[in-house]
């Protein structure tokens, strides 16, 4: 073996980004196996690798007493890395390639290498057998979730998933579920780059899987994007708003198994005694085709790609993103608009005429109405406070389409709100105001609650309307509560402000 293959073979295996880094751990690994062996043990050794790598064996005239870990903790000093994981990693993908070209590349383990290091390679195998052997013992889990509900939903949902995990894909594995918030950032692309996460997080906290949860919609063409999965990688990300709007948290609680699912048996080859690839099939049937049909399809960019297809995936994913956009905590934010609505509905309920205007309209008229004030404040939000977004390009005009219908239904739903409690504070108005029997003397007939609702209903939207002229959402965070783009723009601006920063400093 060469010495260039040598150092391309530690490079894979530890999955370095160049040679440069592997010839690093090399030179970190061997100087300290030198430290542990004889000078005639070193010296074997030596004349056995190849020319280049042996030259990094110290002979010394007596050997020190390393326990791996001691051994491990003097590689770490080397590589100036912290982590146990990560240098246990180090080392065995440079022993493992020792042990491979002393046996002239016929082994694929450093379970059987030359005697000097024998004992200390079966302590320290090869990492993907390392995590094979010890994974259905425990596994940790790490949920990385985007500040605010995605970070609450973590929460709970941690709270479930041991169980379920041990019903549905091992029971003879101990779940270990660590949550942790952290905004998931977006490169040039808009894209989010989970494996640099995963090389980033999961050495450090010791984490087997990382799952990141963002709240940020995600399509493929026109398919919405429930996860992506990077099984060799041991990383996932889920979008919360293709896993929909009624009953998140067992529908998010199943996606959830599903992906650990996938990536656990792919990725360390996990059985136990309950087989992983039925309850594989009944988590992803159960958590997505209740509403719409989920497909797992290939990608260019991860190994699996869970989508939403058809109209019923598109609306579902509509639907989640108006859920995380929390539409009735606008109704603060539209404080003014009630007091002008209430003032036209209180006024509306004193005079005779819109007490007979009220009676003579039909139920679907009154709510045709109701309608027509709602559109109309919603149109005056949007306007007002420019949430209309515009395409450039084709691909942009899918997703300002997108983006305009889920601020629409979010303002429609958050206006809706202000109706309701518009409604019922004219009620109370109209019942301390209007006395029944002038009431039935105007009307006519005998007047009941029915004809107090009728009166209310017309009032409050001629409120609405009237309220609707000059209302506006009155903070920043109202605006980007009601629409992702914006909360996407603020969220690459700091993305591409803390860049700036880290070029600065290190310049």
């Amino acid at each position: 073996m060469k010495k260039d293959e040598f150092l391309a073979k530690v490079e894979q295996r530890g999955e370095y980004e160049g040679k440069e880094q592997a010839a690093h751990a090399v030179r970190a690994v061997l100087e300290t196996l030198g430290e542990r062996l004889t000078g005639d043990e070193a010296k074997d050794l030596a004349a056995q690798l190849p020319e280049g790598i042996a030259g990094l064996l110290s002979v010394r005239d007596s050997a020190q007493s390393l326990s791996v870990d001691e051994f491990l903790d003097k590689i770490s000093s080397r590589l100036d890395k912290a982590g146990a994981e990560a240098v246990r990693s180090d080392a065995s993908a440079v022993l493992t390639t020792v042990a491979e070209s002393i046996e002239g590349g016929s082994s694929t383990t450093c379970s059987a290498s030359c005697p000097p290091t024998t004992h200390l390679c079966s302590d320290i195998p090869n990492s993907r057998e390392t995590q094979q052997m010890t994974i259905s013992d425990r596994v940790v889990i790490g949920l990385e979730a985007d500040p605010g509900p995605p970070t609450a939903l973590a929460g709970q949902v941690a709270q479930r998933l041991p169980d379920m995990l041990a019903r549905q894909v091992s029971d003879e594995t101990t779940w270990e579920i660590k949550v942790s918030t952290d905004e998931l950032t977006l490169d040039g692309d808009g894209r989010i780059p989970i494996e640099q996460r995963a090389r980033e997080r999961m050495p450090a906290e010791g984490w087997d899987v990382i799952v990141c949860l963002t709240d940020l919609p995600r399509r493929n063409g026109t398919q919405p994007v429930v996860a992506d999965i990077r099984a060799e990688e041991g990383v996932a990300l889920a979008s919360l708003p293709a896993i929909g709007w009624a009953r998140l948290l067992p529908h998010l609680a199943n996606v959830l198994v599903h992906i650990i699912g996938m990536v656990v048996r792919e990725k360390y080859g996990l059985s136990g005694h309950r087989p992983l690839a039925p309850s594989h099939h009944h988590v992803a049937r159960r958590a997505t085709e209740r509403i719409s049909p989920v497909r797992q399809v290939p990608s260019s960019d991860v190994d699996v790609q869970l989508t939403l297809s058809g109209v019923r995936g598109r609306a579902r994913l509509l639907c989640g993103m108006a859920r995380d956009n929390r539409p009735w905590r606008l109704v603060p934010s539209l404080s003014k608009a009630i007091a002008a609505a209430m003032a036209t509905a209180a006024f509306g309920i004193f005079y005779p005429t819109m007490w007979s205007m009220a009676d003579a309209l039909s139920t679907a008229r009154l709510a045709l109405i109701s309608f027509v004030a709602i559109s109309a404040m919603v149109t005056w939000l949007v306007i007002d406070n420019g949430l209309w977004e515009r395409g450039r390009d084709r691909n942009t005009r899918e997703e300002a389409f997108l983006y305009n219908v889920a601020t629409l239904l979010t303002l429609f739903i958050g206006v809706a709100c202000m109706y309701i409690v518009l409604f019922a504070l004219t009620w109370l108005a109209s019942l301390a105001v209007t006395a029944t029997p002038y009431l039935s003397a105007v009307l006519g007939h005998p007047a009941d609650a029915g004809d107090y609702a009728t009166l209310v209903w017309l009032a409050s939207s001629m409120g609405t309307i009237a309220g609707a002229v000059g209302s506006s959402l009155e903070t920043r965070n109202a605006v980007m509560r009601a629409t992702y783009s914006k909360r996407e723009q603020e969220r690459r601006k700091r993305a591409q402000h803390r860049q700036q920063q880290t070029e600065h400093h290190a310049s």
